[in-house]
């Protein structure tokens, strides 16, 4: 699987997650500036409005792209182009989604926790 966030490509693959610049096939966003970045191990892919969420199979909950609304899960930073290890929760996340600006978790103890916009 591929889709495109703003300046990066992603693709899942057996397993990976692997941020990467889009193809040249896509020269609006080929001609931003490319990063790279992989996750192993993907277990659970959720895609926003503007910004992109993956649970590694340790149950490590990784997000990228906006941060306008906090909907990646750590502060200091208005964009990630690559995966940053969100620190509002810890991991054993089970499921996520990523809404519009918002992004919620399920853990593994049946607990749910929402940041971002409300």
């Amino acid at each position: 699987m591929e889709c495109w966030i703003r300046r990066v490509s992603i693709a899942i693959t057996l397993g990976a997650c692997l941020v990467a610049a889009p193809p040249a096939s896509a020269p609006a966003l080929a001609a931003m500036a490319p990063s790279t970045s992989a996750l192993s191990n993907v277990a659970n892919v959720s895609v926003g409005g503007a910004h992109a969420c993956a649970v590694d199979g340790a149950g490590a909950l990784y997000c990228w792209g906006s941060n306008a609304t906090g909907q990646l899960g750590v502060s200091g930073i208005p964009y990630s182009d690559i995966p940053v290890r969100v620190t509002v929760i810890g991991s054993g996340i089970a499921s996520l989604s990523a809404g519009s600006g918002h992004t919620c978790a399920l853990t593994t103890s049946a607990t749910v926790k929402c940041w971002g916009s409300n």
